[in-house]
């Protein structure tokens, strides 16, 4: 594919240096980390795209700087093939933006979603989930059958528990009988049957046991949080110089848009009810879960984009290509 000899006048035309802008991010420095004195420090996002430039069939040395704008779609809008020639950066395809340059191909995805504070989503039914009303009903139909026989077998042996108490007596004793026995060892058995089938009764409710604290367990551990999904959207938070304002003014026109700048941001605008929640990109709200997941959710996705990408006005295809060719290589 790169061995075309109809390509060489193409490709030499591209020998050289590269002016790469790199944005200077408030927040967020896991995909392009630019320090206070406009040095690049690396990111995600930087490393993809050096490594797809190693894949071009040509070198090419990239230049990278910042540039004195932050907003993504006025970088995108003002590359003028001079002074920048690409951005290397976390940058969303939107449609407004492709009219201005050329996108490269997703190097990752980037649905939207909201954040919102995490509750707790249990109670005392909560004790009864781990197993299924089949379940639970099948258990108290057991349970009764086994004291029904209990109680016949002890009857016929004439046990002074069952053979002089009185009617509501017995049939209360049909019930509690084989509970008292698991958790409080009462009663005198005499019959050697009733103590097999009380044997093989306890060796049940113990498996039962086991099995349900288990369940329980593990139903507390994955369920125990639920995001907590606000009925009105009075407010809502989005990342600083990000395209989502758009989308919250079209989809929620009644919210007000607070811009966000930080991960700290975030946190105190969702914990002193500044914001009712934080519409954002998937890959951001991941970092910020990553530090406070404990006290947070995510729901959604609410719109899929295209994803994440590079800009270039003339390097798009090639880069294109060779993150498709890194793709199948990793895969």
């Amino acid at each position: 594919m790169w061995k075309n000899e109809t390509d060489k006048p193409l490709l030499e035309k591209y020998t050289g240096t590269f002016n790469v802008c790199v944005p200077k991010k408030v927040a967020f420095h896991e995909f392009v980390d630019v320090d206070n004195n406009d040095q690049l420090k690396g990111g995600f996002s930087v490393a993809i795209f050096c490594l797809a430039l190693q894949e071009l069939p040509f070198k090419i040395q990239p230049i990278f700087k910042p540039p004195e704008i932050e907003d993504y779609t006025e970088i995108v809008q003002k590359l003028d093939g001079k002074n920048c020639n690409a951005v290397a950066a976390d940058i969303t395809i939107t449609s407004n933006r492709t009219k201005y340059a050329d996108f490269t191909i997703p190097y990752m995805g980037s649905e939207l979603y909201m954040l919102v504070p995490a509750i707790e989503n249990w109670g005392i039914e909560t004790l009864f989930k781990p197993f299924t009303m089949k379940l639970w009903f099948a258990i108290i139909i057991s349970c009764i059958i086994i004291g029904i026989a209990i109680e016949f077998l002890e009857y016929r042996e004439k046990n002074p528990i069952f053979y002089h108490a009185p009617f509501f007596q017995k049939l209360f004793m049909i019930i509690w009988f084989p509970i008292s026995e698991v958790f409080f060892q009462k009663g005198e058995i005499i019959n050697k049957c009733s103590k097999v089938v009380l044997v093989t009764w306890l060796t049940v409710i113990f498996i039962v046991i086991q099995i349900y604290t288990a369940s329980l367990s593990t139903w507390l551990t994955v369920n125990q949080l639920q995001p907590k999904v606000p009925k009105v959207y009075g407010k809502v938070g989005y990342q600083s110089g990000s395209y989502v304002v758009d989308f919250i003014h079209a989809n929620l026109p009644d919210s007000e848009a607070i811009a966000l700048s930080s991960l700290d941001d975030y946190k105190n605008a969702l914990k002193k009810g500044k914001v009712d929640a934080i519409c954002d990109e998937v890959p951001y709200i991941d970092i910020f879960l990553a530090k406070y997941g404990d006290t947070y959710k995510k729901f959604g996705p609410v719109a899929d984009e295209p994803g994440l990408a590079f800009v270039s006005l003339s390097l798009s295809h090639f880069i294109s290509v060779s993150l498709f060719v890194d793709t199948k290589l990793e895969k």
